[in-house]
């Protein structure tokens, strides 16, 4: 039983140190230039897609155009 509890802990501490350091990674310039590269290849190529979401004043209500 005390073996079982140590692991579990010793896995969540593990756990939460590879969240943490995936939480704070940010991608690189290439990832970036990859990333717009990719958006204008596919500008276009999308057909129905939602337009810009408007809120309806304080509402939890918004419409779109497609």
């Amino acid at each position: 039983m005390r073996f079982e509890i140590r692991l579990s802990v010793a896995g969540a501490v593990a756990a939460t140190g590879l969240f943490a350091g995936l939480a704070l990674a940010q991608g690189t310039l290439a990832d970036y230039q990859r990333g717009q590269e990719l958006q204008r290849k596919s500008r276009g190529l999308v057909v129905n897609a939602p337009g810009p979401v408007n809120w309806i004043g304080d509402s939890d209500h918004f419409w779109y155009y497609r």
